[in-house]
């Protein structure tokens, strides 16, 4: 949770969340997996596309590389099956990252907002792309294939792998991108500076601070991680956080929306007051 602060009173849920009690912290003192792949996509992503051999099953014959321009939503996904490492290392569950494209001739441009700009070269529907970075100390590379199936949906695959030292951790994951649609009527909601907070009876237990509200069409997406994210349907926003172990739903109020009032549920079943408010140092 890049720049973002978590304010944590006492609470219980997610295996990954709670170690800190009565403290401000900062949710990136540790390295792990989460962080290495999330910084796996803040950097130039340099694609570069075979020519010829085509064919590849399932693909629209009528896909060009002009179908990545608009808005879409990527979700890699990794595959424990693949794991290979020489020393502790954790696959966390898939994430989805929120992200605009734009095409310049065979260029494109994939902005994800206080993430990174990606930058790669398109030819017709298949892609090979191929990266390498410094990130937590040690070296990221990324390399593997994309394909257009439709104007509106993409695929891939590729492996990733992280070295530091002598220590590497290795695994392929898979990746699915759509493209949204504006096919549904959402409010209005003022973007930026956020801040959320978590309730229990009354008492605020958990407060998110520091990350920014981002709208894409009719979905929305709180801070780089990702932590809240989901559809909005008129003035109802709710989404789920496999990775951290929580559903939460609920609505903007305000023309444009500024306040946002509803409940979190983690895994074990606990229901929590979630309230939001534009801007910072809110007093919930």
């Amino acid at each position: 949770m890049k720049n973002s602060v978590i304010k944590i009173l006492v609470i219980s849920f997610g295996e990954k969340m709670l170690r800190i009690f009565n403290k401000t912290i900062r949710v990136k003192g540790v390295l792990t997996t989460d962080v290495i792949l999330m910084s796996a996509f803040m950097l130039i992503f340099f694609i570069s596309c075979g020519g010829g051999g085509g064919g590849g099953g399932g693909t629209d014959s009528s896909v060009s590389s002009e179908n990545y321009e608009g808005e879409w939503l990527i979700t890699r996904t990794p595959d424990p099956v693949t794991l290979d490492s020489n020393y502790s290392c954790n696959i966390h569950n898939e994430s989805t990252y929120l992200s605009n494209i734009t095409i310049d001739g065979n260029a494109a441009t994939i902005s994800i907002p206080d993430v990174a700009t990606l930058n790669g070269t398109l030819n017709g529907s298949q892609c090979d792309y191929i990266s390498s970075f410094e990130a937590d100390g040690g070296n990221v590379s990324f390399e593997g294939t994309l394909e257009l199936t439709s104007s509106t949906e993409f695929t891939g695959s590729g492996i990733f792998r992280y070295e530091i030292e002598d220590r590497y951790c290795e695994w392929v994951e898979d990746y699915h991108g759509t493209k949204e649609q504006n096919t549904q009527d959402c409010v209005s909601v003022v973007t930026g500076d956020w801040e959320f907070a978590w309730q229990y009876r009354g008492t605020t237990l958990l407060t998110f601070t520091g990350g920014q509200l981002r709208k894409s069409e009719c979905y929305l997406a709180y801070d780089t991680d990702n932590i809240f994210s989901g559809e909005l349907i008129n003035s109802q926003w709710s989404g789920e956080n496999t990775a951290q172990g929580f559903s939460f739903e609920g609505t903007f109020s305000g023309n444009p929306a500024t306040s946002f009032r509803g409940t979190a549920t983690t895994i074990d079943g606990v229901t929590y007051t979630m309230v939001g408010a534009q801007g910072v140092n809110q007093q919930f």
